[in-house]
């Protein structure tokens, strides 16, 4: 996986010779559809950069960012790939100290790259007066890493990382559409017995959902945030509550015109004494996952 980082450094190497331009590449511990929501979504934002933003990411759409000291960057989208680039033009609101750029005089450019379930992100900032490129270098040498540490932070030292698929003779989108929906968990999850919404359907980034089910002779209870989510794609939830830190990722891909892939995976983290019974776990959790896609499969075909 680092070929990919170092790929990127060079060729930010071969613009670092331009004196208006700022570059920052960098690893970050999740997928490019997470990275993407910390550049999108407000709330995400303001984990790394700012204390209140404003974001209507799409082509002239509002970028404001107030920043802790009353710093205020305003800007708005240009271009927007999803989950691949963002472009936005970037300056400041004329208060006190702030930065002689005036409100979208310069243009931030974010280019996200997968690597394994890694994204290397390079961001480039042109169009930045002489004498203000250093204090904007130095600022996204201090929020760059922060970003990566906050979109970061959801990667665990798994001890049980289980992968099991299916091929179901349905088109994605109904596959896709059904197991992504709690509501039909129990149906061929056999050890989940009830769901809970925590949060108003439908299924989104942030939605949160209990479950109780019973596994190895023990009842559990856990609630799964959805982390990720690109419908009809790939469905990521992780434990916001339970015995250990779990993660649950469904991808979907075509075989043909009717027929579907799907593949569930799952990962955890126990502690303590359970810890001590991973490889036991891991096992009942692939014969678990075969029985349950198998139903799935059933239940897809039959209707």
């Amino acid at each position: 996986m680092g070929d990919a980082l170092e790929d990127a450094k060079a060729k930010a190497a071969m613009t670092g010779t331009d004196p208006r331009i700022v570059e920052q590449v960098v690893r970050v511990h999740a997928r490019p559809e997470t990275v993407w929501r910390y550049w999108t979504d407000p709330e995400r934002m303001c984990a790394w950069w700012g204390v209140a933003a404003e974001l209507d990411p799409r082509p002239g759409g509002r970028c404001r960012v107030e920043l802790d000291g009353g710093g205020v960057m305003r800007g708005e989208y240009v271009e927007v790939v999803p989950h691949e680039r963002i472009v936005f033009s970037f300056g400041w609101e004329a208060t006190a100290g702030a930065p002689a750029i005036p409100p979208g005089s310069t243009l931030v450019e974010i280019t996200l790259a997968a690597d394994g379930d890694d994204t290397v992100m390079t961001l480039r900032h042109t169009g930045i007066p002489p004498d203000e490129i250093e204090r904007h270098r130095a600022g996204w040498a201090h929020f760059v890493p922060l970003l990566a540490a906050a979109a970061g932070r959801a990667r665990l030292a798994m001890t049980i990382d289980v992968v099991t698929e299916v091929v179901i003779e349905r088109p994605v989108a109904q596959v896709a559409a059904y197991a992504a929906d709690p509501a039909n968990v129990p149906a061929w999850y056999r050890r989940i017995e009830t769901v809970e919404w925590k949060t108003e359907p439908p299924v989104r980034v942030g939605t949160n959902i209990t479950f109780v089910a019973h596994f190895l002779g023990r009842r559990l209870a856990y609630t799964y945030e959805v982390a990720e989510l690109v419908p009809g794609e790939l469905l990521v939830m992780r434990t916001s509550e339970g015995p250990f830190p779990m993660e649950t990722t469904y991808t979907w891909a075509p075989t043909s015109d009717a027929a579907t892939r799907m593949t569930l995976r799952n990962r955890g983290a126990p502690s303590g004494f359970p810890k001590l019974l991973a490889p036991m776990i891991g096992v009942a959790v692939r014969r678990a996952n075969r029985q349950d896609l198998a139903r799935l499969k059933t239940i897809l075909e039959r209707d």
